[in-house]
């Protein structure tokens, strides 16, 4: 018997959405939807947040580009 549920067709490949970073918020306990941090077309992993005196979060990630065949890594900074 087929267990799968019939729907879109799984693709090969990588799907570029695999690579960004999202967040969530938390207003008065209800959570709002994921927002996307990351925009640009990179590899983006290994998120780590703080948050400051003043309340905001300090985002940072590694993000991974393609240099001359080579995979080369830049820490990214965003404050939310």
């Amino acid at each position: 018997t087929n267990r799968f549920v019939q729907g879109t067709p799984l693709k090969k490949g990588v799907n570029k959405d695999l690579w960004h970073i999202y967040y969530k918020i938390c207003d008065r306990g209800e959570w709002l939807p994921s927002q996307r941090l990351t925009v640009d077309r990179e590899i983006n992993k290994y998120p780590a947040a703080l948050q400051d005196e003043t309340g905001n979060f300090w985002v940072f990630w590694s993000a991974f580009y393609q240099i001359d065949g080579k995979s080369v890594s830049q820490i990214k900074l965003t404050i939310l």
